[in-house]
C-alpha cells in the first residue's frame, strides 16, 4: 500500500551554489501557472496503469523543490483542489511544504493553511548574511524571523528549520550562535544537514578554485556540537540529520526510512512501489510534452530482486533512533529472512568496533556509527 506522496516543484528564481537537486531558473509565467494541472494529469495516468496508485490513500504529502512557494497562493489552491479530486485524502495527517523565507508571504501562507498544509520546513541554511551571500541564498536573517512569525499568525504550529553544518565561513563559535538562534525561534523540528559538495554545482567549482571547506574532523565536531545543544533543549535526534520535539517527527520521512512505498510526481521525482524503483527524468520540457500527449513522462525503472528489495528497505531503519531489528525485518519481508543470521553476525562485529549497540530487541547506531552510517550499511549488505 502506498501511504506517502512526494510532489517536486522544479522552479527557482536562482540556483543555490550547493544545490544538486533538479530545478529550472528561467521561463516561469505560464509554466508555473499550469504546473498543478500537469501534476494532476501525471497522477491520473499513474492511476490508470497502477492499482496501488489507484487505491492509494496517503497519510503524508511532502512538497519539495526547487522552490514550492513559487506556485503562489493560487497555485497551491489549485494543487490542493486537483489532489482532492484525484484521490482520497481522508487519512492524510501531514502535508509538509518546503519554503524559502524570502517568498513566504501572508497571502501564500493563508492559502496553504486553507489548502490543508499543516507542516512547514523553512530553508534557513544559515543566519549569517555573509554566508548566505556566499552560497547564493536570496533571503536575509531578518526575513527568516519575519516569515516564521507570519507562519504562526497564519495558524501553523508545526514548523521545521533546515540548517547546513560546515558551511564555509562558519567557525565553531558562529555555528553555536546559529544553533542558539534556531532554538530561540522555538521550532518543533530542526534538520541539520552536513554540507555535501555535489558534482557540477557552483560550490564544487568554487572548491576546485581554492575555496576552503571543513575537513572530516571539523565536520564531525560541528555535528557533535549540534547534537549536544539541541538535545539539551529537548530536541530528540530521531534520525541522523533530524531533531524534533516529542510527537513532532516528520511522518513522511519516517515512512520512507521505515521502508514504506511512496509515489513521486514531477520531473526528477522518485517512487518506490513494490520491488520497483522509479525515477522521472530531470527534464521539465519532456515532462510537459509527454503529459500534454497523455503519456507518462520519461523515467528510469529498476526492478529489484525480492530479497534485495527487502534487505534495502530493512536497512533504512538504521538511520532511525528506534533502530533495526533483524528478526522483525525478516518476518516483514519474507524473502529477506535468509539474511537475518548474516545481519546479526555483522552487527555483533560492528558492535566490537563501536559502530552499533544493542537496544532492547533492536540495534542502534552509536555516535560514531552515525558518522559512518554508509559504511555500516555497506558492511551489512556484504558489499
Amino acid at each position: 500500500m502506498i501511504n506517502h506522496l512526494y510532489i517536486h516543484v522544479p522552479f527557482c528564481r536562482s540556483k543555490c551554489h550547493y544545490c544538486g537537486f533538479y530545478s529550472e531558473t528561467a521561463l516561469f509565467g505560464e509554466r508555473i501557472h499550469g504546473y498543478p494541472g500537469l501534476v494532476a494529469r501525471e497522477l491520473a495516468l499513474w492511476a490508470k496503469q497502477c492499482a496501488e496508485v489507484r487505491n492509494m490513500r496517503p497519510r503524508s504529502i511532502y512538497t519539495g523543490g526547487g522552490t514550492p512557494s513559487l506556485l503562489g497562493a493560487e497555485g497551491f489552491s489549485a494543487l490542493a483542489s486537483a489532489l482532492r479530486k484525484s484521490m482520497d485524502l481522508s487519512r492524510l495527517t501531514e502535508w509538509s511544504v518546503e519554503l524559502n523565507p524570502a517568498s513566504a508571504s501572508t497571502e501564500l501562507l493563508e492559502a496553504m493553511r486553507a489548502a490543508g498544509v499543516n507542516r512547514l520546513t523553512f530553508g534557513v541554511q544559515s543566519f549569517n548574511q555573509e554566508v548566505l551571500r556566499l552560497i547564493n541564498r536570496t533571503h536575509t536573517p531578518t526575513q527568516i524571523i519575519d516569515s516564521i512569525q507570519r507562519a504562526r499568525k497564519a495558524g501553523f504550529q508545526n514548523i521545521c528549520l533546515d540548517l547546513i553544518a560546515s558551511l564555509p565561513g562558519l567557525s565553531q563559535e558562529l555555528w553555536a550562535q546559529e544553533l542558539q538562534q534556531s532554538i530561540e525561534l522555538a521550532p518543533t523540528h530542526i534538520s541539520v544537514y552536513n554540507l555535501s559538495i555535489e558534482p557540477a554545482t557552483r560550490l564544487a567549482a568554487m572548491v576546485a578554485n581554492g575555496l576552503r571547506t571543513a575537513d572530516e574532523n571539523q565536520q564531525m565536531e560541528v555535528l557533535s556540537i549540534a547534537e549536544e545543544r539541541l538535545t539539551q533543549q529537548g530536541y530528540n535526534r530521531y534520525e541522523i540529520s533530524n531533531y524534533a520535539l516529542s510527537g513532532c517527527e516528520c511522518q513522511h520521512n519516517l515512512g520512507i526510512w521505515r521502508g514504506n512505498d511512496y509515489l513521486g510526481l514531477g520531473p526528477s521525482a522518485a517512487s518506490r512501489i513494490g520491488n520497483r524503483r522509479i525515477e522521472n527524468h530531470p527534464d521539465l520540457e519532456a515532462y510537459e510534452q509527454h503529459l500534454s500527449h497523455l503519456s507518462l513522462p520519461p523515467r528510469d525503472t529498476e526492478i529489484l530482486a525480492a530479497e534485495d528489495d527487502g534487505a534495502e528497505r530493512s536497512l533504512f531503519a538504521l538511520r532511525l533512533q528506534e533502530g533495526f531489528n533483524p528478526a522483525e525485518c525478516g518476518r516483514r519481508f519474507a524473502l529477506a529472512a535468509a539474511k537475518v543470521d548474516q545481519w546479526e553476525l555483522g552487527l555483533r562485529k560492528l558492535a566490537c568496533c563501536g559502530a552499533v549497540e544493542p537496544g532492547g530487541k533492536a540495534w542502534r547506531l552509536t555516535r560514531r556509527g552515525r558518522e559512518i552510517c554508509d559504511y555500516v550499511i555497506r558492511e551489512l549488505c556484504g558489499d
